[in-house]
């Protein structure tokens, strides 16, 4: 599964002008069919986080890790033991 980060744009109501929105977006698939959701941020870094949740979230029996920013060592032992 893939998925992607993006910037929208939209036509200033006051210009005409194109503008790209400060708000980041994720787009990914689900049965063939493309999503594309808010990340509510604008920080790049935050939806990418969002969207490997939301990837994460699509695998069956596959564990959503609590936090993406920091696995240690000793969190992946723990997956590794309850997948035994």
């Amino acid at each position: 599964m893939t998925g992607y980060t993006f910037l929208p744009t939209y036509t200033d109501k006051k210009t005409g002008e194109k503008r790209e929105s400060r708000i980041w977006w994720i787009g990914y698939s689900v049965g063939g069919r493309r999503v594309k959701e808010s990340a509510k941020t604008t920080k790049r870094r935050e939806a990418e986080t969002l969207l490997i949740r939301r990837l994460a979230e699509r695998v069956p029996g596959a564990p959503v890790p609590v936090s993406l920013e920091r696995v240690t060592f000793e969190d992946l032992c723990g997956l590794i033991r309850a997948d035994y």
